[in-house]
């Protein structure tokens, strides 16, 4: 039986310390880094220095041009092991090593094989690919200025990413996207909202080779159309998250595809707002998802009526969040009164707050003139003469 002093301590489990990382990691929040902490934690012993260093290698997260440049040119030199710049020092200390070794082992048979050392530039290397092939999740926060040079060795070096966003990186293209669709086959969530030269082509290769893609975020995406999208829809059946919303070239994305990916997958989140739909699309995308479909912005779909909220109501009983801002031909106050009795979020613009809000006023009010109605009736049905405290008080009240 083990002592209590021989036990291990559970902070010292890497396992534990490996999940207490992760948590320190995801709960930081995205505008702040966690790797300040987590590099702190390498420093108390060595069990917490390796558990740390794996978990700093699991999420990059880049915010400002220079780190990203940096750890760019740190990939670029770990390729060529002679650029690491200490691979000379190590040449030049061979033949000394050897004949310190040879004085110290004289008289042996044999002179044990040197030791690699850690720091050697191929154990390096060989130490960076493997921590490479950890990493999970990689973010580009508004690196407006960043072309597809800059952001390539990415995609070559880390092949087992599940995780990419690039958050409004203006000057990315199609040839990023493609070489991620072509490195990262394990891809489930791709983030480029404000990646406005992404395209069709770059989207199609995405759905033909990220079979695993689950969240697929393309607001202000606008030269992403249909094309891809049907594509996406026949090649990502656990398609789960879907953002095209847009502010412009609102007929590229229609019903056609939609539909399809309603169809399809398991979609669970919608983001169409801004594109060309109409009530039949939305009848049909109700009818589809059903009760798989969570929430749905159909934000300045101009032409949507109450037909579709209806739809909505009747076909999808687990909607959590609907928005529909800027959909003024939506008449049908009741249905969206309905919505607001079954605890679902209603995002509307003022105009139907506006509406809404007379509605609710109108109902209150009927309803209390119903109330009123009801006691007199009821009064009246109890006995034909007052009595006379009655008598008395309507005296009064005269």
């Amino acid at each position: 039986m083990l002592k209590c002093a021989e036990r291990p301590s559970p902070i010292r489990l890497p396992e534990i310390l490996h999940l207490i990382f992760q948590f320190l990691v995801e709960m930081t929040p995205q505008e702040k880094s966690s790797q300040r902490e987590i590099y702190s934690c390498m420093l108390v012993c060595k069990q917490w220095y390796l558990v740390a260093q794996k978990t700093l290698w699991r999420e990059f997260r880049f915010m400002e041009p220079t780190r990203l440049e940096k750890f760019i040119d740190l990939l670029k030199r770990t390729e060529t092991i002679e650029c690491l710049g200490i691979e000379n020092k190590k040449r030049q200390s061979i033949s000394t090593n050897k004949f310190v070794r040879t004085i110290a082992h004289r008289g042996q048979s044999e002179v044990p094989e040197e030791e690699e050392s850690i720091m050697a530039p191929s154990v390096m290397q060989r130490r960076i690919r493997e921590r490479a092939s950890g990493v999970k999740k990689i973010v580009l926060h508004k690196l407006k200025q960043m072309e597809d040079d800059h952001i390539l060795p990415l995609t070559s070096w880390f092949h087992n990413l599940q995780i990419i966003e690039f958050y409004i990186c203006e000057k990315l293209t199609d040839k990023v996207v493609q070489s991620i669709a072509m490195n990262c086959p394990q891809l489930q969530q791709l983030l480029m909202p404000g990646c406005a030269k992404v395209t069709d082509s770059g989207v199609s290769q995405i759905a033909l080779h990220c079979p695993r893609m689950r969240h697929l975020d393309l607001r202000a995406c606008s030269n992403v159309s249909d094309e891809s999208l049907l594509l996406v829809a026949k090649h990502c059946p656990d398609l789960w998250h879907l953002n095209v919303g847009r502010v412009s070239s609102a007929t590229k994305v229609t019903g056609r595809s939609i539909i399809e990916i309603a169809k399809n997958t398991n979609l669970n989140t919608l983001g169409l707002a801004g594109c060309a739909m109409t009530d039949d699309a939305v009848i049909e995308i109700a009818k589809h998802a059903r009760s798989g479909l969570h929430r749905i912005s159909l934000n300045s779909c101009s032409a949507l009526t109450s037909a579709s909220i209806r739809a909505l109501m009747q076909l999808c009983p687990n909607l959590a969040v609907l928005e529909i801002k800027q959909c003024l031909l939506v008449s049908d106050m009741a249905t969206l009164y309905r919505f607001s009795t079954r605890r679902v979020l209603v995002e509307l613009c003022p105009e139907l707050q506006n509406r809404l809000l007379t509605y609710k006023v109108e109902l209150a009010t009927m309803s209390r003139s119903n109330n009123v109605a009801t006691t007199l009736l009821a009064g009246n049905c109890g006995s034909d003469e007052p009595d006379e405290q009655s008598s008395t008080d309507i005296t009064t009240i005269s």
